[in-house]
């Protein structure tokens, strides 16, 4: 990936409360993927890409400050040229076999091309077998899908906005518009209020607000995923059966928190909010590539929490804990982007929705004078855990393919599948994986009850020294830390729609030498 950033910005104070910025700049990111030498090298489908995303824009900005305002308004335009080159084809004869064998697995065997040849030949059809990728599959004699496209997108939008401190109330008052022309079209206005309370006998600051948000659709792979004329994906092209262009989604968003002071030692902070979207966006992935493109579901909902509990120095210790919740959810249909006629649930949970994680951070400081800013520190992280959308049951997690067995650790009796040896059938009662939870036959439900990565306790320790060396105004400083000091070993998530495979980081041992000035 290469990428550049040109820009200019000219400011000028106009009087004591007025002052007056202007932006402009040219940005430009272009990413190529590459396959293997050798066609049919990459499995189960060869892919490669190129996009180039150029951004090129003005903002003036005029900020007005006297009194109990802090006013600021603004117009900015943006044009963004996307262009996108992209060719797949499968290379896996059992990725999409017209036929299974007796236990149920894809044939590998090329000559097979359409389910009618399976009766025949002794075995049974593949009701997962998509047709429309027939002309694609290199290995039966069919060529690559390739595609190229170009677009301009075009955006412009204006705002105002106005802090007020009244007593011991501070309000934010602001309006903005936007208008998007692109593959689609829209404008929306926004209202945005927020206010906030201080009671000073108490040390206890309350706010809420308020935001209407006009959402825009995401520029990456955005032509492939609209692309419906001819060289696009219609006509169930890549098994694609329906292709609609991205659109301006609309959201509410709601807060609430206070901030409480208790003495002097401690602090607590905690919000919650709430997220209701119109055409909330989301990705997907081609095939079985690492390719994603953005597609658009009815409505979303997303709600969550945070909340810091902060303790000061107490004797050379202090901490932190930061808790956490999140709750997201899709409701289906899919109304933009690309459509492989994928059954999704009326209600789901995407792949970054985990109930609750915490971190807590301990440390003690030893004498500043006698041990030249000595510090140690405990790190504690608890995760219980994401969502895994891609095995929803344990007979979806036989499918995988050997490599993606091992990696959660799916088991059968006391059989662990391999790289080599997948498991494929399990007649034993016990079975399962080490690494995530699959939900007991029958129990599967997309929004209440999805398989999830298994909860996780992850430790890092640390000492450090923030002055080994002092003159003047110059100091040196050191710190060692061992991250995830027990080695344990979990995943992160497993094979995400846009992020892939991730496992949490082993045992770590790291250095860092900060120098002061």
């Amino acid at each position: 990936m290469t990428s550049f950033n040109v820009g200019l910005a000219f400011s000028r104070v106009l009087s004591p409360a007025l002052l007056l910025t202007v932006n402009t700049w040219v940005r430009q990111d272009r990413a190529n993927y590459f396959p293997s030498a050798e066609l049919l090298a990459d499995q189960p489908a060869t892919l490669s890409q190129s996009r180039r995303l150029t951004s090129t824009g003005f903002r003036t900005d005029l900020s007005y400050s006297r009194g109990r305002h802090t006013a600021k308004s603004g117009v900015q335009v943006q044009v963004t040229p996307l262009s996108e080159a992209f060719r797949t084809g499968l290379t896996d004869p059992a990725f999409n076999s017209p036929c299974v064998d007796a236990s149920g697995a894809p044939l590998g065997n090329p000559s097979f091309t359409n389910s009618s040849q399976c009766a025949a030949a002794g075995y049974g059809e593949n009701n997962a077998y998509q047709p429309a990728l027939l002309p694609f599959d290199l290995t039966r004699g069919g060529a690559l899908f390739q595609f190229r496209g170009a677009a301009t997108i075009h955006e412009e939008s204006a705002y105002l906005q106005d802090s007020i401190t009244l007593g011991q109330f501070h309000l934010n008052l602001g309006l903005r518009y936007d208008h998007y022309d692109g593959l689609s079209n829209g404008s929306g206005i926004q209202p945005r209020t927020g206010i906030a309370y201080q009671v000073r006998s108490t040390g206890t600051v309350l706010h809420a607000s308020y935001a209407r948000v006009f959402l825009t659709p995401y520029n990456e792979n955005l032509i492939l995923s609209s692309a419906t004329g001819a060289g696009g994906l219609a006509n169930a092209s890549l098994g694609a059966t329906s292709v609609q262009p991205l659109i301006s989604a609309r959201r509410n968003q709601f807060n609430v928190g206070l901030e409480q002071q208790l003495g002097s030692k401690l602090s607590v902070q905690a919000e919650y909010f709430w997220k209701f979207t119109g055409g909330a966006y989301d990705f997907n992935t081609i095939l079985n590539t690492p390719l994603n493109f953005p597609i658009q579901f009815r409505k979303s909902k997303i709600d969550g929490a945070l909340a810091r509990v902060t303790i000061n120095n107490v004797h050379g210790f202090s901490a932190f804990s930061v808790l956490g919740h999140s709750r997201s959810r899709l409701f289906s249909p899919e109304i933009g982007g690309i459509n492989f006629g994928t059954a999704y649930a009326p209600v789901a949970r995407p792949d970054h929705d985990q109930g609750f994680e915490q971190t807590t951070n301990i440390q003690y400081q030893f004498s500043q004078h006698s041990m030249k800013g000595l510090w140690t520190g405990l790190t504690w992280r608890f995760d219980t855990g994401l969502v895994v959308v891609s095995v929803p049951d344990y007979a979806t997690a036989l499918t995988l393919t050997g490599d993606e067995q091992q990696q959660i650790g799916l088991y059968c009796g006391d059989v662990f599948a391999s790289v080599d040896q997948p498991l494929r059938t399990c007649a034993s009662p016990h079975y399962g994986a080490t690494l995530i939870h699959i939900v007991p036959p029958g129990t599967y439900n997309a929004d209440t009850n999805p398989s999830r990565i298994r909860p996780r306790n992850v430790f890092d320790i640390s000492v450090g020294a923030d002055n080994l060396w002092k003159k003047d105004t110059y100091s040196l400083g050191a710190k060692i830390t061992v991250v995830n000091l027990f080695d344990k070993i979990a995943l992160y998530n497993f094979l995400s729609s846009f992020s892939g495979t991730h496992f949490i980081t082993p045992r770590t041992l790291q250095a860092q030498i900060v120098f002061r000035f």
